[in-house]
């Protein structure tokens, strides 16, 4: 994504590792010859079972701030870590909460489809001119602040691999689309990994 506001330019890029459970959210400032720009970053977030009703989310968590970021924890919950890069930003405990968010899935399912988010803060970090800053949302330690800076490199190499190892038809164009696509299916069943470390099988939806 590019965003522009007056002379002031600014590119983000998602990604988010293959079998691990995290994002990266990388901000770069791409105008040229621009004095460094303060960014606001505030997570809105709802914790429920995955099938669970938007009515059912808590914001009863438990937030540890740790400098650059937070750790937010709730009963049998995965832990979920929210940080910038080392050195790279200050959290601030705030908390907020907006009602009557519509979730347009849900509605289109038929589902109850009015909950509420909670804010447990927001990070501030600042841009300079050519350099990136990282920030991570990763759950239960799949990836830790410092591989952060990494992930899309190495998903970026790993795509570059798979195609690799496809049929040579299917490296470029639709067919390495419905290659990348196809991968996307591919997951670690957690019910069977004590039987094999490497196992993996295809998850769809119907």
């Amino acid at each position: 994504w590019r965003y522009r506001n007056g002379s002031t330019q600014i590119e983000k890029t998602v990604a988010m590792p293959h079998l691990r459970n995290a994002t990266q959210i990388q901000y770069r400032l791409t105008s040229p010859a621009h004095a460094p720009v303060e960014l606001e970053l505030r997570p809105y977030i709802q914790i429920r079972a995955h099938e669970a009703s938007v009515t059912a989310g808590s914001s009863d968590y438990a937030v540890e701030v740790l400098g650059s970021g937070c750790r937010i924890t709730l009963d049998q919950y995965p832990a979920l870590l929210f940080c910038a890069g080392p050195g790279s930003g200050a959290f601030t405990r705030d908390e907020r909460a907006v009602d009557n968010v519509l979730y347009r899935v849900e509605r289109g399912r038929g589902y109850d489809y009015i909950g509420k988010l909670a804010s447990p803060g927001y990070l501030r970090v600042t841009l300079t001119q050519g350099d990136s800053v990282t920030v991570l949302v990763s759950v239960d330690g799949s990836v830790e602040p410092p591989e952060a800076g990494d992930i899309i490199h190495a998903e970026l190499r790993r795509r570059r691999e798979l195609l690799h190892a496809a049929d040579p038809a299917f490296r470029q164009g639709p067919g390495a689309q419905l290659v990348l696509a196809a991968d996307q299916f591919i997951i670690a069943p957690h019910t069977r990994t004590s039987d094999r470390a490497d196992a993996r099988t295809v998850i769809a939806g119907y």
